[in-house]
């Protein structure tokens, strides 16, 4: 694959649309410095895929678009295109098969980027796959300006390491093991983080399970308290059963009685159902008969129907045998008429033959003279031809000349005007204003240096401040999370207690509940709500008050409706609240009383014996209880189990306790807060501050930018006009050389002008005599071609005549044999006819003797359907008289079947009953089956009762229970096991992480000593060819393969080994430029593009390195910008960039070989 050629439009200096061709392996490009050469360097890589404005000099991608210039204005859009020879397939894939690859790029002002791939449109990653494996690239070595070579020079060991790793296609690796230890080094925080997580966990779940072990034992308690009250629902569900099973005998005996009923019932219904049937029976055989009796009217109809369907057949028979005789007389008449015909053609045809075939021989003699009289027309024109490009030739040859005269006198008055304004510019340059202008400037830099760095103290004053602030912010949100965790603490903790207390008030009480909706008393508070007892004695209080703390306390008893109530307690406010309290009983302990009034007579006593001696002066209704739960009368003792602190009375303290703290937390809270609110409304205030002082350091940075930009204006115009001053002497002193070249040029021009000329007017004489010869042969031609139409048209009209006969002919002959075919048809009809016309006299006659028979067997279905209609008049008489039976019977009936009705609603009762109990086993969530097998025999009902108070006891006891903490275990546990998971796997990653880092490095190692041994290996090669001997090595600066420097040691001949720090400067660009080829050798591209890589040798290596280019252009396409003369020398094809239009470049091509032929000739 070669470069073809190099379409340019709008980009920077080539504004025109230009073709840069590339038809030869060497092609210099020249020019004087500043035409624009190089800008075909930058679009070669720029439609590669450049995304970088640095590496095509410029600040955006906007710069490689023409941006005007004092003549022109600027164009909208840039455009390149490169056109590839890929003859030899060097491509593969889907390109592979196309000779010529175009690709194209072109980008507007708007920022717009388009590329075409053999004009397609297509994606910059089409452009550079299509590339892969070929060594071209935007920023491969197949493109070697000089800048690589300086710094290839002044490259220290890490540096130029970094070549041959760019080289070795490292930095993929790199990056992927900078990728690979960002990632092991955030697993390992995530790791951290995760066992700090655990370690918390592991806390958390220790507290957990000793909340699920009380939950646990509390739903145990539960669930043999649900077990208990459905034992003792079924035991009472069982005791119905006897009047239930009662009931059921008397629904038997009268089921019985009824069934006798029913069944003589049925009997009537059976012969009710056969006489239906009888009745049934006739209307059958009524339909019968008379369907019998429409068949024979049918036959008849149809028999009369055939007799005269076979008489009008035997008339249309007639008509179409006289029809078919008559047809055949016609077609014999046709066939006669045609023969007749067909004797005319034959006779015509024998004379039309004869004359076409001489008419052919007449038409071969034409054509053979026209093609003789055309071979020698052309043999005659391919004359004129040769003599027109001689003509031709010659006249280019002379517009040539004249062009060129041209030229040089234009450019020698060009250049003349040009050194006139040179001298006038060169006058005007002065800097003695721009110094003054410079000096004015740096002034005011200062100024505004002084300004940007107090406002930067400002700002780092504030952001102390601020600093501060978020602290407090930050302490103030601590403190509110504390709050709010000890809020929802209290909260929690509030409403466990509030549940076991609404369970111990008998607030779940469903029934009770109901009844108290009904009479508007859903609000009315519990004792154990109310009564306030002193500190010490809430346990002997709450024994003797026992189930009464589950009492409802009203304003008026009086007042309340009774009707349906269920088993519950009222108090009436106040009562007992005026008199005299005992200062020996238990009231005395009661702040407030809330109504209990019998605990005046409930004396206090130290002891159990000290009770049992006072105990014989209690008077009627009074008692004793002790501090150890012993209560007593005079003949009676109880003792109470022992009580928990969590008591009715006891835990209602700690719910007001609780809710107390509550609302004072929500003060806290709601302070905490404010402060927040404040804190954060003065960071608001505070950060404004600071967005305000960063504008203005903004402002003051960019008016710094902006002064430091205008004193770099000034000085790049100061330094810009020095420089132009130096180019301007040195472009006068170019110009009077150029202008005494162009004299000499001209000069020598018009002498082969005049030459040209007299050659051009000769060629013209042989031209003039050609054209007359070729306008005689053309005459002659068009005679014969008039005369070969001519015998065409006859032997066509010849030819039209004898077909029109031929296929007469055949049309006459197929129209004799469909004539005979038809004839033959019609006779044979006309016999079938005739022969189908004697056989209907027969059938006839059959027809009338069975129309006789079938008005016969109409009459008897006639009779039959008459003694059918009287059959059925008997049937329906006895049905009727069973109807009425039937109706008796039912009357009968009806009474038995109302009482065993009554027996059933009075055994659903029962049942009832029994469901209201069933739904109070089922809401315990089991089945009476379950528990009947589980029933002991001698089952009494206090006992049961007692039981399930000594349960609800124990449940009382556990406390405050979190019944979530077991399902929240078990959440945090399965949590626990994920993190535990989580954390393996990340040791895992971590691991495979750490081995993937060594695997990189290994390979690294491996493809970095490939590629430093390749290389080296081809310096060692190419250093000597350049230098004409000596030695070249690259050397490893360290152990670690991985990181080491690379330096060149270079020997030319005659000298020691150094470094190429220490050589010559056209040295060290001799051993860079054999680096450079070394490592472009390693994937070697289809061209190579050089931007004057040998400025800086001199004529002798110059030599060798041109040496060594065309040795390498055997197999690679090299282009490349020079100024030396040397290497224009080399080059196969010459192509001059100039710029005689300012800021605009044009390219003049030479051919040196076609160039040294024209001198030579």
């Amino acid at each position: 694959m070669r470069l073809k050629s190099i379409k340019l439009a709008g980009f920077k200096s080539f504004v025109d649309p230009t073709t840069v061709p590339f038809p030869n392996n060497l092609t210099a490009i020249v020019g004087p410095n500043g035409c624009g050469k190089s800008n075909v360097i930058d679009a070669v890589r720029w439609v590669m895929g450049e995304s970088s404005a640095r590496y095509l000099r410029g600040e955006s991608m906007a710069d490689v678009i023409f941006n005007g210039s004092t003549t022109r204005k600027p164009v909208g859009q840039a455009s390149i295109e490169l056109i590839f020879d890929n003859q030899d397939g060097t491509l593969a894939g889907e390109y592979g098969r196309y000779a010529e690859i175009a690709v194209r790029r072109q980008v507007s002002r708007e920022g717009k980027s388009d590329y075409y791939l053999n004009g397609s449109k297509c994606r910059r990653k089409d452009i550079t796959d299509i590339f892969l494996g070929t060594g071209l690239g935007p920023r491969s070595y197949a493109i070697i300006e000089q800048g690589m070579i300086s710094r290839l020079i002044e490259a220290r060991p890490e540096e130029l390491r970094n070549y041959i790793e760019e080289a070795a296609g490292i930095s993929r690796y790199k990056e992927r093991r900078k990728e690979t230890e960002t990632r092991l080094a955030n697993t390992r925080d995530n790791l951290s983080r995760l066992n700090d997580i655990r370690e918390e966990l592991a806390r958390q779940l220790a507290h957990l399970q000793k909340q699920a072990d009380a939950a646990e034992k509390y739903r145990r308690f539960k669930a043999e308290e649900r077990e208990t009250k459905a034992q003792l629902f079924v035991w009472r569900w069982q005791a119905m059963q006897g009047e239930q099973q009662s009931l059921e005998a008397g629904i038997q005996q009268r089921a019985e009685a009824l069934a006798d009923a029913l069944q003589q019932q049925q009997g009537v219904e059976d012969d009710l159902s056969r006489a239906r049937q009888r009745e049934e029976q006739g209307h059958q055989a009524v339909l019968a008969a008379q369907n019998e009796l429409h068949g024979a009217r049918n036959a008849v109809a149809s028999a009369e129907q055939q007799i005269r369907y076979q008489s009008q057949r035997r008339e249309q028979m007639q008509i179409q045998i006289q029809s078919l005789q008559q047809r055949c007389l016609q077609s014999g008449d046709e066939r006669s008429h045609d023969e007749a015909e067909l004797d005319a053609v034959l006779a015509e045809l024998e004379v039309l033959q004869p004359a076409m075939e001489e008419m052919q021989a007449s038409h071969e003699e034409a054509m053979f003279r026209l093609e003789n009289g055309e071979s020698a027309l052309q043999r005659l024109q391919s004359t004129l031809e040769t003599a027109q490009r001689e003509v031709a030739a010659a006249g280019s040859r002379v517009q040539v000349g004249q062009g060129r005269i041209l030229s040089l006198e234009q450019g020698l008055m060009r250049a003349q005007e040009k050194r006139a304004r040179l001298s006038q510019e060169l006058g005007q340059f002065a800097t003695d204003d721009l110094l003054l202008d410079v000096a004015a400037q740096q002034e005011e830099l200062a100024a505004l240096d002084q300004g940007l760095q107090e406002t930067q103290l400002q700002l780092e004053q504030l952001g102390e401040d601020m600093t501060r602030e978020t602290r407090r912010q930050q302490d103030i949100a601590r403190s509110l999370h504390v709050a709010k965790t000890e809020q929802q603490q209290v909260q929690g903790r509030l409403s466990a207690l509030s549940a076991l207390q609404q369970a111990a008030l008998g607030r779940d009480n469903r029934e009770l509940n109901e009844w108290l909706a009904s009479r508007g008393l859903t609000e009315a508070p519990r004792l154990g709500e109310v009564i306030r007892v002193s500190a010490g004695r809430e346990s002997v209080v709450e024994r003797v008050l026992g189930d009464a703390l589950s009492a409802l306390v009203v304003d008026d008893l009086a007042g309340i409706n009774l009707d349906g109530a269920p088993h519950v307690m009222l108090i009436e406010k106040g009562a007992g609240g005026s008199g005299a309290v005992d200062a020996e009983s238990l009231a005395v302990f009661l702040a407030e009383s809330a109504g209990v009034d019998w605990l005046g007579g409930v004396r206090m006593a130290d002891s159990l014996a000290a009770a049992l001696t006072a105990r014989h002066q209690l008077a009627d209704g009074e008692s004793l209880v002790t501090p150890e739960g012993y209560w007593l009368g005079r003949h009676w003792l109880r003792v109470f189990a022992a009580k928990t602190e969590d008591s009715i009375i006891t835990r209602q303290q700690a719910i007001e306790g609780l809710q107390q703290r509550l609302a004072e937390l929500e003060v806290e809270i709601s302070g905490l807060q404010q402060q927040q609110q404040e804190n954060a409304a003065s960071l608001q205030t505070g950060e404004e501050q600071r967005g305000m002082l960063q504008k203005q350091l903004s402002r003051e940075l960019q008016e710094r930018g902006a002064q430091q930009s205008r004193l770099a204006g000034l000085q790049a115009r100061l330094t810009q006009t020095q420089l132009q001053a130096q180019r301007v002497r040195e472009e006068l002193a170019e110009l009077d050389e150029q202008c005494q070249l162009d004299a000499e040029s001209l000069a020598e021009s018009r002498l082969t002008h005049q030459e040209d000329l007299e050659a051009w007017q000769e060629a013209q004489v042989r031209e003039a005599a050609n054209q007359e010869e070729r306008e005689r042969l053309r005459d002659q031609v068009q005679q014969l071609r008039q005369h070969l139409q001519e015998a065409r048209a006859a032997s066509h009209r010849l030819a039209l005549e004898l077909q029109g006969h031929q296929t007469r002919e055949k049309a006459l002959r197929q129209n004799l044999q469909r004539t005979d075919q038809h004839l033959t048809q019609l006779r044979s009809q006309t016999r079938d006819l005739e022969a189908e016309f004697s056989h209907l006299e027969e059938p006839l006659a059959e027809l009338a003797l069975q129309l006789e028979d079938l008005l016969q067997n109409r009459v008897a279905a006639e009779e039959k359907v008459q003694s059918a209609e009287t059959a059925l008049q008997e049937a329906g008489r006895a049905y009727r008289e069973m109807e009425q039976a039937r109706h008796r019977l039912f009357s009968s009936i009806e009474p038995l079947r109302q009482e065993l009705e009554t027996f059933r609603l009075n055994w659903q009762n029962v049942a009832s009953r029994q469901e209201y109990l069933m739904e109070q086993i089922r809401e315990l969530g089991v089945e009476p089956e379950e528990i009947i097998s589980t029933l002991p025999g001698d089952i009494e009902e206090n006992a049961w009762q007692a039981r399930l108070e000594q349960l609800a006891l124990r449940i009382t006891r556990l406390g405050a229970i979190n019944l979530a903490a077991i399902e929240e275990y078990q959440q945090q546990a399965e949590r626990k096991g994920f993190l535990d998971a989580q954390s393996a796997d990340l040791e895992e990653a971590v691991e495979k992480l750490e081995n993937a880092i060594k695997h990189i490095d290994r390979e690294t190692r491996t493809l970095f000593m490939d590629t430093y041994n390749q290389v080296n290996a081809g310096l060692q090669h190419l250093f000597p060819k350049v230098f004409g001997g000596g030695e070249a090595t690259l050397n490893l600066v360290g152990d670690d393969t991985l990181n080491s420097g690379v330096t060149i040691m270079a020997r030319p001949p005659g000298k020691k080994n150094s470094t190429i720090h220490l050589l010559s400067g056209g040295e060290k660009a001799l051993t860079a430029l054999s680096l450079v080829f070394a490592i472009f050798q390693l994937n070697p591209a289809p061209f190579c593009l050089l931007d004057e890589v040998d400025a800086p040798l001199d004529d002798a290596n110059v030599g060798r390195f041109c040496r060594l280019v065309e040795e390498m252009a055997q197999k690679v396409q090299f282009i490349y910008i020079t100024h030396n003369k040397i290497a224009m020398a080399m080059a196969q094809q010459l192509m001059g960039v100039t710029m005689h239009e300012p800021g605009v470049s044009r390219l003049v091509a030479v051919d040196v070989e076609q160039a040294a032929a024209l001198a030579a000739a």
